[in-house]
């Protein structure tokens, strides 16, 4: 009986996996997610080609469980079961790359791709239920890939962000406008943490960030960026831009009393193109003029 209910279980869960993934497909070809924090975006901006064939081949992966799963229960002849071992083997073998990569490279969690874990975990618990004892291969290739990660990729990962910072400046060390910018704000006052660019790569690289100096003001209804040494400073000192307009003047400490968390909300990309003082992350300091 139990193993009747883990085997209609398993077919409705294939089912729901797959219409979520369905849903996310949809969601991103209008440009949104049903993941809504940063890790999301850090992680689909360290795939090759996008997110899209990742989540197509998910989708297949859930519905041919459950098909495989409907035929072989009315057919009870279990010609199908070794297929959908096989399939559930290699569906929880991905997720351990996929857990082990945010857990020790990125760690950023990415909301959809753990609620995918979640639910090839689950497949693989019913599998279980129904006295397919195989199924614990695939547990063994999660643990032995998700170990591995952890062996093999650098101890520091991405750098992660002071989350209770309010102005955070991303700079480099051979960047002549960084330099002037720094010694401005410090000269006014203006408490900022200062940050190597080239330890967050990857999350400028997901934020569409190329250049340097550049600033995050990290509000917590606003994310907003600011790039290059004159638009820095008509945002903060209400000086004149080069087009006579004039930006608000900031006021406030680096820290709020609470934490601000970055994560909360979608990040505003404001990069002016001519805008001469900036620099990009790998150009030499007497390049940078």
């Amino acid at each position: 009986m139990k193993t009747d209910i883990a085997k209609k279980l398993f077919t409705w869960v294939s089912i729901c996996a797959a219409i979520y993934t369905i849903i996310e497909m949809v969601m991103q070809s209008f440009g949104s997610s049903i993941c809504a924090t940063e890790g999301c975006k850090v992680v689909s901006s360290h795939t090759r080609f996008g997110d899209m064939p990742i989540l197509v081949i998910g989708l297949g992966l859930f519905v041919s469980l459950a098909v495989l799963n409907v035929l072989d229960s009315r057919l009870l002849s279990g010609r199908y079961g070794n297929i959908i071992d096989i399939l559930l083997i290699a569906g929880l073998g991905a997720e351990g790359f996929f857990t082990g990569y945010q857990a020790f490279h990125i760690k950023t969690p990415c909301v959809f791709c753990l609620s995918i874990f979640g639910l090839v975990l689950l497949l693989a618990i019913l599998r279980f239920m129904s006295g397919e004892k195989a199924v614990l291969a695939g547990l063994v290739s999660f643990a032995a890939v998700f170990l591995l990660l952890y062996l093999v990729l650098p101890a520091g990962g991405i750098g992660q962000l002071p989350r209770d910072a309010r102005l955070m400046l991303f700079y480099s060390e051979d960047c002549r406008h960084c330099a002037e910018i720094k010694k401005k704000m410090e000269e006014a006052g203006i408490k900022a943490e200062h940050l190597k660019a080239g330890e967050y790569a990857d999350f400028l690289k997901a934020a569409g960030i190329e250049h340097v100096p550049t600033l995050l003001v990290n509000e917590p209804y606003r994310k907003l960026y600011l790039t290059g040494k004159e638009t820095i400073e008509c945002f903060l000192f209400d000086e004149e831009d080069k087009k006579g307009a004039s930006a608000p003047k900031y006021k406030g400490s680096s820290r709020e009393a609470g934490p601000v968390n970055i994560l909360d909300g979608q990040p505003e990309i404001f990069t002016p193109s001519d805008d001469p003082g900036v620099c990009s992350e790998n150009t030499q300091k007497e390049e940078c003029k």
